[in-house]
Order: structure tokens, then C-alpha cells, then sequence
């Protein structure tokens, strides 16, 4: 968490129109990148409608974690 709150803090200082947006709202987007985004040709990308085509009557789901920030 402390690395997420890091990157706010260097986007507001950047980007000074940002800090119109609270941390939790800037986390909320953060943690929606990081749980449904996926990588594409070195960019981080969302595609709404790529959870539709992920689905079987047979659970197939596999867990994994990291620590990395």
C-alpha cells in the first residue's frame, strides 16, 4: 500500500489538476487496474467484455499471489 500512496503523491506533484481526486477514489482505480487490467504489448490494458469469454461450467480457476509492489 505504502508503494500505491508513494505514486499519488508523485502524480499530484506532477499533475497538480490530479489532486482534485482523493487517494481512496485514486485507489479504487489503482486496484481495478491491478485485479482485471492485463498486459498487452508492455501496456496495461482493460477490456470489459474479455470476462464474458471466461467462463465454463467447469471451474478451471487457479490462484496465485505475489508481494511485489
Amino acid at each position: 500500500m505504502k508503494g500505491i500512496k508513494k505514486d499519488w503523491t508523485t502524480i499530484c506533484k506532477e499533475i497538480p489538476f490530479f489532486e482534485q481526486f482523493e487517494f481512496k477514489d485514486y485507489l479504487g482505480v489503482k486496484l481495478i487496474m491491478l485485479s482485471r487490467g492485463f498486459n498487452f504489448q508492455e501496456q496495461k490494458l482493460l477490456a470489459p467484455y474479455q470476462d464474458m469469454f471466461n467462463h465454463s461450467l467447469k471451474p478451471n480457476a487457479e490462484k496465485r499471489y505475489s508481494f511485489e509492489d
